[in-house]
């Protein structure tokens, strides 16, 4: 380091470093008021933290870890997902830290240690799916972004994450008769009951459905250009571009919104409610998610139903029975306003083998002579 006295009566400290990109010397400075042995210390100390911070994306590549290239993923999440999203990713591999030790080196990271962890923790088969499904995601990020080198274990964790062994097809939605058993529990509670009911019927997402307003309901459509975000309560655009769509509203559902609106009239009146929202609670605030999925699956086991049950089963349902009755996956698909989900996709093609078998069935018992 050397100092260099200014016109002006400061100091400028100045230190070369080799920069590890294009071999050459570069030169960090900060100015100070005086020169002594205090400020000397202190400009020596800051210059390091310049260099460390100009070379630190090369040098992250050898000595990241798990906690460092967590911080730096979910800083690049909040400006490039939904809030709800990234804060549902960032809790999911926050969890994979404290399973895994924050400290590890990236690098370091092996396919063995990993399940080894799973083990140990005795963690859930399904979440065991979700947390690795979400920490690859991660991992390919940084790996992307040349934070690490270790694309071994993100291979090797890409079966893993996939094992749709795990996943039971049929447990992600309701049969008609489930459905039919569980509506009939929730009438005991009417908001759940018609929120249960609606969702089936629509198959929107949870968020989409607690932040329709009134006028989103129309004669023919149903309006969706907005959700709730579950975590802070605030409203915000829905999830993907394709999400924002018309829903089309059969003659069942006409018949729906026609009960529901008398209900939350009644409601209103009884309450002295006034609420642009579609569906609220007593004070005109969104319905509670949590209040309401806490419901729904103590409800589900009380009477016998073994499946777990979340409000995001009724937009599986409304997949399946739509598969059922010969709707193509397209046609689903723009319904519940994706491109494409790999876990339609699967109920879509169960739904249609099983209906193919019960074809098969059915033909067996057919005589000709």
């Amino acid at each position: 380091m050397w100092i260099e006295a200014l016109e002006n009566g400061r100091y400028k400290f100045v230190e070369r470093y080799d920069d590890y990109l294009t071999g050459k010397q570069k030169k960090v400075s900060i100015t100070l008021d005086k020169n002594t042995a205090a400020t000397r210390k202190f400009a020596q100390a800051e210059l390091l933290k310049k260099i460390e911070r100009k070379q630190q994306n090369v040098s992250y590549n050898k000595e990241i870890t798990l906690n460092e290239l967590y911080e730096r993923y979910c800083s690049y999440q909040k400006t490039a997902v939904k809030s709800n999203t990234s804060k549902r990713n960032a809790i999911s591999n926050r969890m994979m830290l404290g399973y895994l030790g924050a400290d590890c080196l990236v690098n370091n990271l092996t396919a063995l240690y990993i399940n080894d962890c799973f083990n140990k923790y005795d963690i859930d088969k399904e979440k065991t799916v979700e947390y690795v499904r979400r920490f690859k995601a991660m991992l390919r990020w940084g790996y992307n972004n040349d934070l690490h080198t270790n694309y071994a274990v993100l291979s090797k964790l890409s079966a893993k994450a996939d094992i749709s062994a795990h996943y039971k097809v049929k447990d992600k939605y309701l049969e008609p008769e489930e459905l039919e058993k569980l509506l009939e529990r929730l009438k005991e509670i009417p908001r759940w009951y018609y929120l249960s009911y609606f969702l089936s019927l629509t198959g929107l997402r949870i968020g989409e459905a607690l932040a329709l307003h009134k006028s989103d309901i129309g004669n023919e459509y149903i309006t969706v250009n907005k959700t709730l975000d579950l975590n802070d309560g605030s409203f915000g655009s829905p999830k993907t571009l394709e999400s924002n769509r018309e829903v089309y509203i059969q003659p069942e559902l006409k018949t729906l919104l026609k009960r529901i609106y008398i209900y939350e009239s009644e409601k209103s009146m009884s309450h002295n409610i006034k609420s642009i929202l579609f569906m609220c609670d007593s004070k005109g605030n969104p319905l509670s998610y949590y209040g309401f999925r806490t419901y729904i699956d103590k409800a589900a086991k009380e009477i016998g139903i073994t499946k777990k049950v979340t409000p995001h089963i009724f937009r599986h349902t409304h997949a399946s029975i739509l598969a059922s009755q010969g709707v193509s996956i397209e046609a689903i698909s723009r319904r519940l306003g994706h491109a494409g989900s790999d876990i339609t996709k699967e109920i879509y093609l169960h739904v249609t083998k099983q209906l193919k078998k019960n074809d098969e069935k059915q033909i067996d018992i057919v005589k000709f002579f």
